[in-house]
């Protein structure tokens, strides 16, 4: 990146030398990236982050529909239908909330026990007017992996466009659009170690969308604003080195995540409850909950441990997280949820450290009831 932070510090729109060299790095990146992500018949549009992604890809699939509708026909009836997941991350969720206010129509999927949508669920929720289905690739709560593959064989014969917010994937289980079968992906580059503030949206050939930034037309006409050449560089960088040792980085921190279900599980036994199953969930994520407890508490007598909890407080009433919500756990477990994340240099003793105080924690809060 730092040639592009420096010296050649060019804008890859104009003609003279060094804004050449610096379209011909963005043009580079945009095709190592690409192939990162088996991209062959499609093309990368740089975003801002992965919020932006997602919402192109939702807001530019729908809005070219309200073109030529009067207001009295959009009274009439809905011009398009959209379904996602109920476990979606707020970047999907609310862009599909703000197209329902426009009036699109629009179709919530539970999910079961383990945060997983049925296939079957998609085809029952199908209608005349469906646009797009969009249901991320793995959540970002409890790291559940969903049958992508499965749905898409479902739509595609239906001509049904589908999107995928990949955020929490690459480089942490394989990530191949065509191998997927969706239409448009997002990523977004500070998941696998490149800086904040650089995303994408990868668009399968044939795909028209409406852009959401008006403005100079950069990113063929998706994303006006000059583009972030040292950022793109950067993010296609690291998603080559995070594809390059995926299977090594995969395996050890599902090895060491393992590690540390056993020691919490073998200390805290029936306290604890894991919320997914472990063979199809992110290598990286180990989410749970502690019966009668609450996640801040827990966390916050763990002081030194980098963690989260799902749950969220709101006018000092805590409540359970969405994602809880919608896999309906109870009352007792849902609010003790604690969220833990590996990154590829993690250590054993960082685990093993991790593990301890967690168990302490939790040993010294007493069990509170509703």
């Amino acid at each position: 990146m730092l040639p592009w932070l420096g010296n050649e510090f060019g804008n890859p729109s104009s003609d003279y030398p060094k804004g050449k060299s610096a379209a011909e790095a963005l043009k580079r990146a945009r095709t190592q990236l690409n192939s990162c992500l088996g991209g062959v018949g499609g093309s990368l549009i740089f975003t801002g982050c992965g919020t932006e992604a997602n919402n192109l890809a939702l807001l530019g699939t729908f809005l070219p529909r309200l073109r030529g509708l009067g207001m009295i026909k959009r009274l009439l009836g809905r011009p398009g239908h959209l379904i996602v997941s109920a476990i979606e991350h707020p970047a999907t969720m609310k862009a599909a909330l703000f197209l329902q206010g426009l009036g699109f129509g629009l179709t919530i999927l539970d999910v079961n026990s383990q945060g997983f949508v049925g296939p079957q669920s998609i085809q029952k929720a199908i209608r005349h007017d469906t646009l797009l289905v969009s249901i991320m690739h793995a959540n970002n709560e409890i790291g559940s992996i969903q049958p992508i593959s499965d749905i898409a064989q479902i739509l595609k014969p239906r001509g049904i466009l589908f999107h995928t917010d990949a955020a929490q994937t690459l480089g942490k289980i394989p990530v191949d659009v065509n191998a997927l079968g969706v239409d448009l992906l997002s990523i977004t580059g500070h998941k696998f170690y490149a800086p904040k503030g650089i995303g994408a949206l990868w668009v399968r050939d044939g795909v028209s969308l409406e852009p959401i930034l008006h403005g100079g037309g950069q990113e063929k006409g998706l994303r006006s604003g000059t583009e972030n050449v040292a950022f793109a560089v950067g993010m296609a960088e690291a998603a080559q080195i995070a594809t390059r040792d995926l299977a090594e980085v995969s395996l050890r921190m599902k090895t060491l995540r393992e590690r540390l279900w056993q020691a919490l599980a073998g200390h805290l036994g029936d306290r604890l409850k894991r919320t997914s199953d472990p063979e199809q969930t992110l290598p990286n994520t180990l989410h749970f909950c502690v019966r009668n407890a609450r996640g801040g508490d827990i966390l916050a007598a763990a002081r030194d441990l980098q963690a989260s909890t799902g749950s969220a407080c709101h006018a000092g009433e805590d409540r359970p997280s969405a994602v809880l919500c919608a896999m309906q756990y109870p009352w007792e477990w849902s609010l003790g949820s604690i969220r833990m994340s590996l990154g590829k240099s993690t250590t054993e003793s960082e685990i093993d450290e991790a593990a301890k105080l967690l168990v302490h924690a939790v040993q010294s809060s007493p069990p509170k009831n509703r």
